[in-house]
């Protein structure tokens, strides 16, 4: 076991010092009800523990276990909802908040409206999951957003009992931000430049001298996007060796 250095604040308890620190800005600089606040000694003292990046994914050799449950869920916008996230790498929101007015059948595509970087990003529509968006179609389509549900702005909170359901029944623990990494990780199995892996999954590159001068085209994007679906399908088939790979077009 790792032991976390002496004198620093690790864990939840540097997760609640960070709750503190936020209430006491707020009585130091709006309320103005004390002189300065406790917890910048912290920061002076650099005694805060860094972050450490999470790395969870779904390994290849799992991914059919988790596939097939996900494909067992009853709760169809659960079910598309996450075959989206693997096979696109969005983010949870910008899935969710998906409108069928920006779904593009014809051309394969989807817009995903003010994501994380304030822009509209388009993503790719493989044909492994494309049948199970249009039937979910048939069953939201009355509605503007593709996943409607009970929230305050419409759509569907996370599917956690869903996700529950199917790492229950896989045995792979996962959350929505998992599926983001699994899908790049996948990306970089078939061989994808870390740069066009970047453009999927609508990472800046602006702050890359050398992404800067990257804008992959739209037909290098989808046959990007396809090539990772195929890596999926061969390692979901329920049998393998009998399985010929949709052919994908640009």
């Amino acid at each position: 076991m790792v032991k976390a250095k002496r004198n620093s604040f690790t864990g939840g308890r540097d997760n609640k010092m960070r709750v503190l620190r936020l209430l006491m800005t707020y009585a130091h600089k709006t309320l103005k009800a004390i002189d300065e606040n406790p917890v910048d000694i912290l920061t002076e003292g650099k005694l805060w523990a860094k972050s450490t990046r999470k790395a969870r994914m779904i390994p290849s050799d799992h991914l059919k276990a988790w596939y097939q449950a996900v494909l067992n869920l009853d709760n169809e916008k659960a079910k598309v909802y996450l075959l989206l996230l693997l096979h696109t790498g969005l983010r949870d929101q910008d899935v969710r908040y998906l409108e069928w007015k920006d779904i593009d059948f014809n051309n394969d595509s989807f817009i995903a409206r003010d994501t994380k970087n304030h822009t509209d990003f388009t993503a790719y529509i493989a044909p492994q999951v494309k049948p199970y968006l249009r039937n979910l179609k048939a069953i939201t389509g009355n509605n503007p957003f593709v996943f409607p549900g009970d929230t305050k702005d419409g759509v569907m909170g996370i599917p956690r009992k869903p996700i529950t359901q199917v790492a229950k029944q896989s045995g792979i623990e996962f959350s929505s931000h998992d599926l983001k990494r699994t899908f790049l990780t996948i990306g970089e199995a078939t061989m994808i430049p870390f740069s066009l892996l970047k453009a999927l999954a609508n990472h800046k590159t602006n702050n890359d001298v050398t992404g800067g001068y990257i804008n992959p085209e739209t037909k290098t994007l989808k046959a990007a996007t396809f090539q990772i679906a195929d890596y999926i399908q061969q390692h979901t088939a329920p049998n393998e060796k009998n399985i010929i790979p949709l052919k994908t077009t640009t």
